[in-house]
């Protein structure tokens, strides 16, 4: 009985955690729904070419709104810094922390361990591809 009744606690705790988080992260932001008739994706040629049985699609669009008062004046003086900030945030941040382990264990080896970057590198880049 000890065995189901630490199950349930952390289960509980677990998903009263993961409530919190999104709560948290997702405050002031606002879902907007997506629909055929109104975004233009859905009306481009790429799409009717792979997905020529209107199949449907499973997205969000998560939409948060931020004063121009909180964004670092020095982030608005060239173009593409603060794009390249939020990319920054993105793929170094907690999100895509499992996906970074997973491709570091998939990908580590003698030939391709100069390819895989780390967190900082991540955080640093200007993610100039061109």
């Amino acid at each position: 009985m000890g065995i189901l009744k630490a199950l349930v606690r952390t289960t509980t705790l677990g998903v009263g955690t993961v409530a919190a988080s999104f709560g948290a992260l997702t405050l002031g932001s606002t879902f907007v729904p997506i629909s055929p008739l109104t975004d233009e994706l859905f009306k481009t040629s790429y799409y009717a070419k792979y997905n020529p049985n209107n199949n449907p699609t499973l997205h969000d669009v998560c939409v948060k709104k931020v004063p121009l008062s909180k964004i670092k004046p020095e982030l608005l003086e060239k173009k593409g810094s603060l794009v390249e900030v939020f990319c920054a945030g993105v793929w170094g941040g907690a999100g895509y922390h499992i996906q970074r382990l997973y491709l570091a264990n998939k990908y580590k080896g003698p030939t391709t361990s100069h390819q895989l970057w780390n967190l900082q590198d991540l955080k640093n880049s200007s993610s100039n591809c061109r």
